[in-house]
């Protein structure tokens, strides 16, 4: 009896035994062959460059709020800033990187 390539289940079509793989697994690889083939949206890459524009101007913000707050600020504001900055630091990190993996989508792509 034939068995699939992929997951080793026994096969009985008779297609699908010609393909070397079952109709699910068949599916799997379809599917994993277009993601590796997609073209990433312009507009998609353009709105992450938008809002890493604005995630660093809320980064410069944060760094002046911190600044004034341990030269002026009660030890809330000191711990409210440092929370900020960190929080924005932490998003605009990731932000960076999803700019990164679309970039090279997009070169992949053109």
């Amino acid at each position: 009896m034939a068995r699939c390539r992929i997951c080793h289940r026994p096969m009985s079509n008779p297609d699908h035994i010609a393909a070397g793989m079952g109709p699910v697994c068949a599916a799997k690889a379809a599917r994993q062959a277009d993601d590796r083939t997609a073209v990433y949206p312009r507009d998609r890459y353009d709105r992450i460059l938008r809002g890493l524009e604005k995630l660093a101007g809320m980064l410069a913000q944060a760094n002046a709020y911190d600044v004034w707050a341990r030269a002026e600020g009660t030890a809330t504001e000191r711990a409210e800033a440092a929370w900020l900055k960190s929080l924005i630091s932490h998003w605009y990190a990731r932000a960076q990187r999803m700019e990164q993996h679309a970039r090279r989508l997009l070169h992949r792509a053109a």
